[in-house]
């Protein structure tokens, strides 16, 4: 008879455990990551669908003619000025408003602008101008702009009508 008994567990059985543990984590961290980035996108679609009737509406109480210029990962408002010494208009960014200063997006959120109407007022052809204009008698420029999460379809529509009102839809 062996009277040989083990007690505990052998470096190999303890060796697979970690592994596979380790596994298990390694996936749970790399589908919370693409939730983690999946969110982004919508949380910069929402902060975009409430920021633009308050811009709206700051255009008119101010009285002033705002812009916003879209780019694929930032956004940034303007202010439309008239130089008193040589009666002519430029944008100038607004920089130092909390709300309204230029906003860097994260690395995996991507925006596509596309505007309903051919747009030549107040320069915006030029470069660096805003495509996005709010006017003081609550009019705006019309506009579609798609939220995405970087080279994968669009997931959310923000439509700008014309006449200060905004919608956020989600794109299944």
């Amino acid at each position: 008879m062996d009277d040989h008994s083990t007690n505990g567990f052998t470096l190999i059985e303890i060796l697979i455990v970690v592994v596979i543990i380790s596994i298990a984590v390694t996936f749970a961290a790399l589908s919370v990551g693409g939730f983690i980035k999946a969110r982004r996108v919508e949380m910069t679609a929402k902060e975009l669908a409430a920021l633009l009737p308050l811009v709206s509406q700051q255009a008119i109480l101010q009285p002033a003619i705002l812009g916003l210029r879209i780019e694929s990962h930032r956004y940034a408002f303007y202010r439309f000025v008239i130089n008193p010494n040589t009666d002519k208009g430029e944008w100038r960014l607004i920089s130092r408003d909390l709300i309204l200063k230029p906003h860097d997006l994260a690395d995996n959120v991507q925006l596509s602008l596309r505007l309903k109407e051919s747009v030549s007022l107040l320069n915006l052809t030029k470069k660096n101008n805003p495509q996005i204009i709010f006017l003081p008698s609550s009019d705006n420029t019309a506009f579609i702009l798609l939220i995405t999460n970087y080279n994968k379809p669009p997931r959310f529509q923000l439509t700008g009508i014309g006449n200060g009102d905004f919608n956020l839809k989600e794109i299944p």
